[in-house]
C-alpha cells in the first residue's frame, strides 16, 4: 500500500531565474509553496523564452521507503486562446534534469490530473531507486517556454513534490496532539477505516484519510462519528435480515423407555384367540302398580278397604 507525502518548497534553491514575482517582496519559492492553491495571488511569472527556478523542498519522516516521485505545478499563461508551454525538472548531486516532454498551459488553472506534472521512479544521478537521503539533496524546478510572437506570460502559481511510501510512514513532527483515534472494518465491503480527530497542530501537515491520502491539517477530512456509526448500524441490520430465520425448537415430552421383564417373571404359552361379542343388557321391567294406584286407575270404585280386600 501507498502513501501520498507532500513536500511543498521551502527556500530558494540554485536558480531563481524567473523575471517576475508578484506580490514583489521576499523570495520567489514563497510564491508557489501554499498547500492549498491560490492563484492569482502569489505567483512567478516569465515573459522570455527560458528562464529557470528551483526550489528546495521539504523533509520526509525517518525510515521512509520510496516508490517514486512526482512533481506537479499548477500555472496558466495570459493570452486569450492557444496554449504555452513549461517544463519540469530537478537538481540532484549538482546536475539539472528536465522531463523529455514540455506541459501545456491554457488561459486558466488546470488542476490535477491534467496540470504539468513529471514522474520519476528512480534517482536519475544514480540510477536506481531513491532513498531519504536522495529526497534531501533534491530541488525541483520549472523552466519557462514564452514565445516572442505573443504577447503574453507564463505565471505559475504552485509546485509541489508527490512523494510515493511503501511502508505507513506519515510526518510526526507536525502533530503535537491526536485526542483520539477510531478503528472501522466494513467486512461486508472489505474497507478497513481509521479516523483521527487532531488537537494542537504545529504545521501544514496532518493525518491522513483511511485511503492513506495525506491531508492538510487546517481542513482534515475525517468522517462524521454520528454518521459512521449510522452507517455500521445499518450494515448490521442489513447482515441480520440476510441470515435465514431459524425456527423455534418443539418440545417434544419426555418418553420413558420400556419396562424389560426380569427373569422372575413368569412366561405363559399363547391363548387362543376369543373373538368380542357385543351384548346387549336386558331392560328392566317396569315395577308392578300399588294398590292404591290400581284403586286410583280404576276410577276409584267404592271404598279403598274393599277396593284393597278385593285386591289381595
Amino acid at each position: 500500500m501507498s502513501v501520498i507525502v507532500k513536500l511543498y518548497p521551502n527556500a530558494p534553491g540554485d536558480s531563481t531565474g524567473i523575471t517576475t514575482q508578484f506580490p514583489n517582496s521576499t523570495f520567489h519559492w514563497d510564491k508557489v509553496d501554499e498547500v492549498v492553491v491560490d492563484n492569482d495571488a502569489t505567483y512567478v511569472e516569465s515573459a522570455a523564452v527560458s528562464e529557470i527556478d528551483f526550489y528546495h523542498i521539504g523533509s520526509l519522516p525517518t525510515a521512509a521507503i520510496v516508490s517514486k516521485i512526482v512533481i506537479q505545478a499548477i500555472g496558466r499563461h495570459t493570452n486569450v486562446a492557444g496554449y504555452l508551454y513549461v517544463k519540469l525538472g530537478l537538481k540532484i548531486g549538482g546536475l539539472e534534469y528536465w522531463a523529455a516532454g514540455n506541459s501545456a498551459l491554457t488561459n486558466t488553472y488546470l488542476v490535477e490530473p491534467n496540470n504539468p506534472s513529471w514522474q520519476r521512479t528512480t534517482n536519475p544521478a544514480t540510477g536506481v531507486a531513491w532513498t531519504q537521503s536522495d529526497l534531501a539533496d533534491l530541488q525541483i524546478g520549472i523552466q519557462t517556454y514564452s514565445y516572442s510572437a505573443l504577447v503574453a506570460t507564463e505565471r505559475i502559481t504552485q509546485m509541489w513534490v508527490d512523494v510515493y511510501l511503501e511502508a505507513t510512514v506519515f510526518p510526526f513532527d507536525a502533530i503535537t496532539r491526536v485526542t483520539n483515534l477510531i478503528h472501522r472494518y466494513n467486512r461486508k465491503q472489505g474497507i478497513y477505516m481509521l479516523e483521527g480527530n487532531l488537537g494542537d497542530v504545529t504545521s501544514d501537515l496532518g493525518v491522513p484519510e483511511w485511503s492513506s491520502t495525506p491531508q492538510s491539517a487546517t481542513s482534515p477530512v475525517i468522517p462524521s462519528t454520528e454518521e459512521a456509526v449510522t452507517e455500521v448500524a445499518k450494515e448490521v441490520v442489513e447482515e441480520a435480515e440476510k441470515k435465514p430465520k431459524v425456527p423455534a425448537p418443539i418440545e417434544f415430552p419426555t418418553l420413558q423407555p420400556p419396562e424389560v421383564p426380569s427373569s422372575s417373571d413368569k412366561v405363559t404359552a399363547p391363548q387362543p384367540f376369543v373373538p368380542f361379542i357385543q351384548v346387549d343388557a336386558p331392560k328392566p321391567k317396569k315395577a308392578a302398580a300399588s294398590p292404591l294406584q290400581e284403586w286410583v286407575k280404576a276410577g276409584r270404585p267404592g271404598s279403598y278397604v274393599d277396593w284393597l280386600r278385593k285386591y289381595k
